[in-house]
């Protein structure tokens, strides 16, 4: 039986069943993306702290009083733990007293904002200078009788680029889903 516009009853039933699907695939996937997006983020912060706690260990001032990172810690070259981490240390005056290659002369953040790292690790994502963003975790260590707030940064461009790669699958999965699915709903 054929409608005023000439659709059947199946291929009506088939277009709005491909539509409530297609609504609910997209919630779905909408909140599938957050979700992992916020567990990614939550995994770098907790390996953040466990490597400012590492470098923490590692910094000590050397004989002219410039602080130094031991790079001695590792049994192996591949197991060099903070060779791609952003790190700065800087005094309670602004002062840095050190600072990472990795960083090329950008900072983390400046200045020290009220209450960083102070009572916890403190974490907030950043913009550098070259445009990258950036996951700072902060944290206030005494050292020798000094004070200082150490920063540890994580790039987000791997983040990035697995969550695009993520985005991707779902922009073809969920459009190959919905042609199944209105193929069945005509047989």
């Amino acid at each position: 039986m054929r409608t005023p516009l000439g659709l059947s009853l199946r291929a009506r039933l088939t277009f709005w069943y491909v539509a409530v699907l297609a609504i609910l695939l997209l919630v779905y996937a909408t909140l599938v993306f957050g979700f992992q997006c916020a567990v990614l983020i939550h995994q770098i912060f907790h390996d953040e702290v466990q490597e400012v706690v590492t470098a923490e260990g590692l910094l000590y001032f050397d004989a002219q009083g410039a602080l130094q990172l031991q790079q001695n810690y590792y049994s192996r070259p591949q197991s060099h733990l903070l060779v791609d981490r952003l790190m700065d240390a800087l005094d309670l005056s602004w002062k840095v007293l050190y600072r990472s290659a990795t960083l090329y002369g950008m900072s983390l953040l400046e200045p020290l904002q009220r209450g960083e790292g102070d009572t916890s690790f403190n974490q907030r994502i950043v913009r550098l200078r070259d445009g990258s963003f950036v996951l700072v975790v902060s944290h206030i260590h005494t050292l020798q009788g000094r004070t200082m707030v150490i920063r540890l940064g994580y790039t987000l461009a791997a983040l990035r680029n697995r969550m695009f790669q993520f985005l991707l699958l779902l922009l073809v999965a969920i459009p190959l889903a919905l042609v199944v699915a209105g193929a069945v709903g005509q047989i």
